[in-house]
């Protein structure tokens, strides 16, 4: 018990969960501690330890929404311009700023910044309609296309399937599914907009083995060959 008045449980039986997602596990893998402390341990009174908020977290969530926006309408078959798709980053950003506010009690002016500072809000109110405009010319002439499962656009395709970590299944969302009519390809993608781009490929096979296993049936038939990749939004 520190002088904050956190108390630590060091039960192993404490840190059993239903499932863990890919950042769990990657946050797992790189310190351990870090992940009980957000996790597991709490204060006296119960409740978890504090965590600042990262403006990052708040742009970040507004893009997924955006282009899970932008392509749902594409696939409906409403063309949208790239003003479009930077208004709704706009839009999702805000939202994103008044949840994470009233969820926690802390300002966007008390939230934790990258780059020594520098992504304030106002940087990511400039950037982030950018990087929707890029995502955006970057559709123009595509060989791919969204994939349909079950009728319905692979976006945030949810999934709780193996491979297991340390016993414990894997839970997430796949950011998008693309389909390759030509080559008959499949491409799982993960959406990026951080400063720092993944060394790692685990999230993508990870995701490509769960895709497999839980939509096999749903895929198209003859699939020859299943990769991913990270859209760096910047």
């Amino acid at each position: 018990k520190g002088d904050a008045g956190v108390a630590l449980a060091f039960d192993d039986d404490a840190l059993i969960l239903p499932h863990y997602s890919y950042s769990l596990v990657s946050s797992m893998m790189q310190c351990p501690m870090s992940v009980r402390l957000k996790r597991f341990d709490r204060l006296d009174d119960g409740s978890r330890i504090p965590q600042i908020p990262g403006m990052w977290n708040a742009g970040g969530t507004a893009l997924h929404d955006a282009i899970r926006e932008w392509e749902t309408s594409e696939a409906s078959g409403y063309i949208q311009t790239e003003d479009f798709a930077a208004e709704r980053w706009k839009h999702h950003f805000t939202e994103e700023i008044v949840s994470i506010t009233m969820k926690t009690g802390l300002g966007p002016d008390k939230w934790r910044v990258a780059r020594q500072g520098r992504e304030t809000r106002e940087w990511w109110l400039d950037h982030g309609p950018e990087m929707m405009a890029t995502y955006v010319a970057a559709q123009s002439g595509r060989e791919d296309e969204i994939l349909r499962l079950e009728l319905t656009p692979a976006l945030e395709v949810e999934f709780l399937t193996n491979p297991e970590v340390f016993g414990v299944p894997v839970k997430g969302f796949i950011d998008a599914v693309r389909w390759y009519p030509k080559t008959r390809d499949i491409k799982v993608q993960d959406f990026k907009s951080g400063s720092r781009m993944p060394a790692d490929p685990l999230q993508l096979q990870i995701y490509g083995i769960a895709l497999h296993a839980a939509y096999g049936d749903a895929l198209p038939p003859g699939v020859t060959a299943t990769f991913g990749d990270y859209w760096n939004a910047r």
